[in-house]
């Protein structure tokens, strides 16, 4: 039987439609400790968090601009504050006042014109529990019944240092609570807590771990179902809150969503969810065209028509999607189209189990045919898929297996077969990978070269393998590659550039170097390499680094320009005979190619 109750195939569709859509509601608790500095930073803990909002706000403004977002901060003793619950954003899309607002609060805060304990007062006497910000954000939602909204992915991200709330000393409030938690849970409400903690005030979470479960309904307690037992409650310090912020927006490298069916004679279906495993974020707004028409400008859209290639009458009522094969026109309607499409299963997207196979067994093939997914479970379609599919990681890792999948990723792609492999237990992302395997006319092989380079087997070939290895270490180039140390400088420039224009600074010399170095410090490390390779070529006062440069130099331009090579003068060189070295200098100073980078 299938695992849990799946959606209808209306819901299926719209929650696919829809993935991409979220809304944040970020509630702030104010407390004495908030507006006092950590030990490793001299800000105020409330500033960092308010810087990280900004953060999170400004990629959601690159990647995801049809994100909502929403602050609030609770214990405030802020004029006309009703209860004590300041709505410091409002539940909107992420647009350009917003992210003024909050960047103008922390300038005006650095350059001290204002001070934080003026601007969000702490209450310190008749507060607000927590319980009752969480109704007043029901209580706003009340309207937001469109199925847009059902299928976005809703958060509600408490951030706090204080360990006992009010709820801690009144079973009231926490009954309260309790009953507002259990009806955003089942509205889809997603909780994340970052409780603040530090070496001098450590943080308990012991209560709000108890007060974040959801209730069992009674009628579920004798149903054999895994239940949901509250969000992570971990404590963290206050310089990890905006890294792991920003892990919580929904990413733009959702790649498919599917049905995984392994039996289908029993019905037995979970839900997969895929991701590419690595991939290049893109700005999320295009851009769009307007028109000037009085004071405001107006957008400008296009509109497609279709004529006849004869006489150039509008033929768009009269369109039939046909097939030129042979010179034969074949009609091929929506219906039919559909009907090939569900002949493969009754899921518009779906990966069908096929079998195993043992991964010693498996040859590494690589191909340009498609990048490969991160898959996880999804138990918003069907409940229980992370278990099902946690038990299946564990068999395939245990026993070196790899699954042999069939199925399509999207509603009009063609079938394709994929394999499913578990990542190794030592990687911190524990999951499968899924590739696509080629078909026998996708394979494709390096060409024989028509003539085999003589020199390879040679002593000079061999010698200048060594000349280079000894240049390469003088440099470092041992350190490994970390993605988290390059930014995208394409990013980066584009959201530099509004970012300016729209908070109204003064607009960066985009052709400038600085601003190219500013952006994409892979420049800088490109001209500090070449200029040390210069520098070494030309430095008759280091002479092993610039005996190496120009013998590699001569080398290079003699291959080159198809010149004659002669092996034993090459190695007496390197051998030391003083009349060749003298030769050869002359030449490499003369040298046209001097590692063009």
């Amino acid at each position: 039987m299938s695992m849990g109750d799946p959606l209808t195939k209306v819901q299926h569709s719209k929650n696919i439609k829809h993935e991409r859509r979220q809304s944040i509601i970020v509630c702030i608790e104010l407390s004495s400790r908030v507006y006092q500095s950590s030990e490793i930073s001299p800000k105020a803990q409330l500033a960092e968090m308010l810087e990280a909002l900004l953060e999170l706000m400004k990629q959601l403004a690159m990647l995801l601009p049809n994100s909502e977002v929403c602050c609030y901060v609770y214990q405030c003793r802020r004029l006309n504050v009703k209860d004590g619950i300041y709505e410091l954003l409002p539940l909107e899309m992420v647009n350009v006042q917003k992210i003024h607002k909050i960047s103008q609060l922390l300038s005006d805060i650095k350059n001290k014109k204002m001070f934080l304990k003026d601007e969000i007062p702490f209450e310190e006497i008749d507060g607000s529990p927590l319980s009752s910000v969480l109704a007043k954000i029901q209580h706003q939602l009340q309207g937001k019944t469109t199925d847009e909204w059902k299928f976005r992915n809703k958060r509600i991200i408490l951030i706090t240092a204080n360990d006992m709330p009010a709820e801690y000393f009144d079973a009231e409030l926490q009954k309260k609570f309790k009953n507002t938690i259990n009806a955003l849970y089942d509205d889809s409400f997603s909780i994340v807590t970052f409780f603040i903690h530090s070496q001098t005030r450590p943080f308990n979470d012991t209560f709000y771990a108890d007060l974040l479960k959801p209730l069992r309904r009674p009628e579920d307690l004798d149903k054999n179902i895994q239940y949901y037992d509250g969000p992570n409650t971990k404590p963290i310090e206050i310089k990890e809150l905006k890294g792991k912020l920003l892990q919580k927006k929904e990413g733009n490298k959702f790649h498919f969503k599917c049905a995984f069916i392994i039996n289908k004679q029993n019905d037995f279906i979970i839900s997969l969810k895929g991701f590419f495993a690595i991939t290049q974020e893109k700005a999320g707004e295009r851009f769009k065209y307007i028109y000037q028409k009085g004071a405001k400008p107006q957008d400008a859209f296009s509109h497609r028509k279709f004529y006849n290639a004869n006489d150039g009458e509008a033929a768009d009522s009269r369109l039939t999607k046909v097939f030129d094969i042979g010179g034969l026109n074949i009609e091929f309607t929506e219906e039919q189209d559909q009907k090939m499409i569900n002949s493969f299963s009754e899921h518009e997207t779906f990966l069908e189990l096929i079998g195993f196979r043992s991964v010693d067994k498996v040859n590494f093939y690589y191909n340009n045919i498609s990048t490969s997914s991160y898959v996880i479970p999804d138990d918003n379609v069907y409940e229980g898929s992370s278990k099902t599919l946690s038990h299946l990681y564990a068999s395939m890792t245990k026993k070196g297996k790899a699954a042999i999948v069939w199925g399509k990723l999207t509603r009009i792609a063609h079938p394709q077969l994929f394999l499913m492999v578990a990542m190794d237990r030592k990687n911190t992302n524990q999951g499968f990978y899924l590739v696509r395997l080629p078909f026998i006319e996708e394979i494709r092989r390096f060409p024989q070269t028509l003539q085999k380079n003589r020199s390879v087997n040679i002593q000079e070939y061999a010698l200048m393998k060594k000349i280079t290895g000894n240049i390469i270490a003088f440099f470092n180039l041992k350190s490994s590659y970390r993605a988290a140390e390059f930014p995208s400088p394409v990013l980066k420039s584009f959201y530099t550039t509004l970012s300016d224009k729209l908070l109204q600074k003064s607009l960066s010399d985009q052709w400038g170097m600085g601003f190219k170095l500013s952006n994409d410090i892979t420049l800088g490390k490109v001209q500090h390499l070449r200029e040390l390779i210069n520098k070494s070529s030309q430095n008759m006062e280091q002479p092993i680094l610039a005996k190496y440069m120009k013998y590699w130099n001569t080398y290079y331009n003699k291959e080159g320009n198809n010149s004659i090579t002669n092996r034993k003068k090459l190695y007496q060189i390197y051998s030391g005979d003083p009349q060749v070295q003298k030769s050869m200098r002359i030449r490499a100073t003369n040298a046209k190619s001097v590692f063009n980078l």
